[in-house]
């Protein structure tokens, strides 16, 4: 499948959608900071998760979730295999953006999940919102 590159941000939709622009989410010293990109692959789209998804990272989470999916798009794959932190907040936003995607008529996936983000799926019992599936790689 291929794929098309986008970075996602919080602040200019527009490029957004074009890839143009990066505006890094505010992160805490000493963690890692949020990355939210997303890119065409086939007729799915990866949406890559990295850092720590905590409430600052929480608008341009939901700008890459919750964004208009791509015509032809059947299958939104969110790669959370690199997220070294994630908090409820952060995963109510991925369950809307399962809710979203599958409204828009594409079946939504979680892939390569953390550590951290299996356990937390677990503790919240998470499991039938957020299907995790194997590597997108």
């Amino acid at each position: 499948m291929p794929f098309f590159l986008v970075s996602v941000h919080a602040n200019n939709a527009e490029a957004v959608m074009s890839g143009s622009v990066s505006t890094p989410v505010p992160g805490v010293v000493g963690q890692s900071s949020p990355a939210i990109r997303t890119h065409r692959l086939g007729d799915g789209l990866v949406v890559r998760l990295s850092g720590v998804l905590d409430g600052q990272a929480i608008p341009a989470l939901r700008e890459g979730l919750l964004a208009p999916i791509p015509d032809g798009c059947r299958e939104v794959l969110v790669d959370a295999g690199a997220v070294d932190e994630v908090d409820d907040e952060a995963l109510a936003v991925l369950v809307a953006g399962s809710s979203w995607a599958n409204s828009a008529g594409s079946r939504f996936a979680l892939s390569a999940v953390s550590a951290p983000v299996a356990r937390q799926i677990q503790a919240l019992d998470l499991t039938s919102a957020l299907p995790v599936l194997g590597s997108v790689e």
